[in-house]
């Protein structure tokens, strides 16, 4: 309890002291800085603790005196209040005010002094203007710069007072402070005036194209307390195209148009150059190019620049395919050909076209109009020509344009073949069957080029030209084949067959060239219900009496030579085998007599020669 009493006591006593209790005059407030604007009034605080002397004010290091209606004091002096009215301001006010105190004796030490205070009386800036190399800007015109290229702008307020606060925005937003400076100047015709300069180097990108740079100053004595200045920011940019037409699908010739258009992008405006590629000239100097209708000369890679003041665009270029369908330019090598039997030749054919054609090679047999696909490449190689290559080809060229087939038929090309004689083996069957006591036709298709100097059957030692007969044998006199240039049928009919007529019957064919020959058989088949013939019986009589002798002449042969069964075992001795056979007689001689009585049994040969085979056997054994 007594230590806060104390603390209170303490507390009490520095209060007073601060308070002058003791007679020391102190400060209690002094004059700050302090603005006004023309025609109003301003107080400069002056407020000291303890006051004994006297107050007095200076401005500017003078003294100033109190002037009813201008300078009046503002509070009572007996009681501290030694503040300072001043009335309709002025710009003669503008100064550095400082409040005394004299001292309370002329043997005390207690006179006061305050700190400066300056008293600023407001002066309206002029409205602010803007300046680029010391050339002035009027008013909402163009400040031009370049892309992404640092451009520096001033703004200067003058005649203020205080100097003007400068600030920059490009549209609504602020720009970053560090991005400007600012520099107040005493203006040297109004000294008590002064000049704003604030100088703003900032980077413009595209997009700030068109937008209002605004220097504002900031001034209290202003009626809104700001005025600003404004002008449009010329962004000025390298070009940049786009390309708007560039086709999508199958352009045709003769009927689809086309127009390419280079939009440009560019600040200022920009010189157009259309180049084709591989070109040495500029094709168009203008925005639009257009093709109606295209054709295939058209068809290139077309490219679009521009260029200005600040650059050139990048190129960006289009590429037009005209479509056409295909046209034949050559087929051969002449409208007829000739081939040689088993040679190589061949055909070709050019076609142009967009897209490049696909070709297919047909034959027309003639007489026939059958139609054979023969390849699907420009050339056609033919390898080991043969009579069935012998006919007209065409070339078809075709392509397919939006989805459609094109296709254009070249003029025939016609093949012939010369040579000797060819059988056309896959037309004919190898055998014929036939029942017997029926008619066979073996029939033949063969071609020659020149025509066959002489055809003939052959079977056995017997020959026979067409169109002669023998007996039941008749070859047929050659027929023309309809389906088929320098092709032939030869029939060869043979009546009322027999077993004997089963053989292989020869085609010979022969011209000047050379021959060709093809066998084919014909079986005669008989039926199972027909009795046999005495031939067919005497020949297996025959055929088994062959065998029988052949058979006993085998057995006789193998008796001799003791192989097969009659083969004897090389171990045994001579001793032996004579010991065998006085057994063998004596058996038989017992067998003899046995044989009457019927009680005597016979022992098999075989079983004696196993007998006597033991008894080799133990022999050795009884050695050891």
């Amino acid at each position: 309890m007594r230590s806060r009493l104390v603390t209170w006591a303490l507390a009490l006593i520095l209060a007073l002291t601060a308070q002058g209790c003791f007679g020391v005059q102190t400060w209690n407030k002094e004059p700050t800085y302090t603005e006004v604007n023309p025609g109003e009034s301003a107080v400069l605080s002056c407020k000291v603790y303890n006051k004994q002397g006297t107050c007095a004010w200076q401005k500017d290091n003078k003294p100033q005196g109190m002037f009813t209606g201008k300078y009046e004091w503002s509070g009572d002096r007996e009681s501290g209040d030694c503040s300072i009215r001043i009335m309709d301001a002025g710009v003669v006010d503008n100064g550095a005010w400082e409040c005394q105190i004299t001292a309370s004796s002329f043997t005390a030490d207690d006179a006061l002094s305050s700190k400066i205070a300056q008293l600023t009386v407001r002066v309206a800036p002029s409205p602010p203007l803007l300046e680029v190399d010391t050339v002035q800007v009027a008013e909402r015109r163009n400040f031009t710069v370049k892309e992404d290229r640092p451009a520096t702008i001033k703004c200067i307020s003058r005649y203020g007072n205080p100097a003007a606060t400068i600030k920059w925005f490009l549209d609504t937003d602020e720009l970053p402070s560090e991005s400007y400076s600012q520099r107040n100047t005493s203006e040297s015709d109004q000294p008590k005036t002064w000049q704003a300069e604030s100088i703003l180097d900032h980077t413009y990108l595209k997009e700030d194209h068109g937008k209002s740079l605004r220097c504002v100053a900031l001034h209290q004595a202003y009626p809104t307390k700001s005025k600003e200045v404004h002008v449009t920011v010329d962004v000025q940019y390298a070009p940049t195209v786009t390309l708007q037409g560039t086709p999508t699908g199958d352009v045709e010739e003769g009927i689809d148009s086309l127009a390419l258009r280079c939009v440009v992008d560019a600040n200022p405006a920009a010189n157009i150059q259309w180049r084709r590629l591989g070109d040495v000239d500029v094709f168009s100097f203008q925005e639009m190019v257009e093709f109606n209708p295209v054709s295939r000369r058209h068809s290139a890679t077309y490219t679009c620049e521009a260029r200005n003041l600040v650059g050139a665009s990048d190129p960006i270029s289009a590429r037009i395919d005209v479509k056409y369908a295909p046209r034949i330019l050559t087929v051969g090598p002449a409208p007829t050909m000739t081939a040689g039997l088993y040679n190589h030749t061949l055909l070709d054919c050019q076609a142009e076209g967009n897209p490049p054609p696909h070709y297919t090679w047909i034959q027309t047999v003639s007489d026939t109009d059958e139609q054979i696909d023969r390849g699907h490449n420009a050339t056609l190689l033919l390898e080991s020509v043969s009579y069935e290559h012998q006919g007209q080809y065409v070339c078809v060229a075709s392509n397919i344009i939006k989805g459609e087939e094109k296709q254009v038929v070249s003029d025939a090309v016609r093949l012939e073949v010369v040579g000797k004689p060819q059988v056309l083996r896959y037309t004919v069957d190898r055998n014929i069957e036939v029942e017997k006591g029926e008619d066979a036709v073996i029939q033949i298709v063969f071609c020659s080029d020149p025509l066959p100097s002489r055809t003939s059957w052959e079977w056995g030692s017997l020959r026979l030209d067409a169109g002669n007969g023998r007996g039941r044998y008749t070859a047929e006199t050659l027929g023309k084949q309809n389906s088929r240039d320098d092709c032939y049928n030869a029939r060869l009919r043979v009546q009322h067959t027999d077993l004997a007529d089963s053989r292989d019957y020869i085609l010979v064919v022969e011209n000047d060239q050379g021959a060709d020959r093809y066998a084919v058989g014909l079986l005669v088949n008989v039926s199972p219900t027909e009795p046999v013939s005495m031939s067919t019986v005497i020949g297996i009589v025959i055929t088994c009496l062959i065998l029988l002798v052949l058979i006993t002449l085998i057995v006789l042969y193998a008796f001799k030579t003791e192989k097969c069964c009659f083969s004897q075992r090389g171990d045994f001795k001579p001793t032996d085998l004579e010991s065998d056979k006085s057994d063998l007689e004596s058996q038989k001689g017992g067998n003899d007599t046995s044989n009457t009585n019927g009680n005597t049994k016979i022992v098999p040969v075989n079983e004696k020669q196993q007998q006597l085979q033991q008894q080799q056997q133990q022999q050795p054994n009884e050695k050891r």
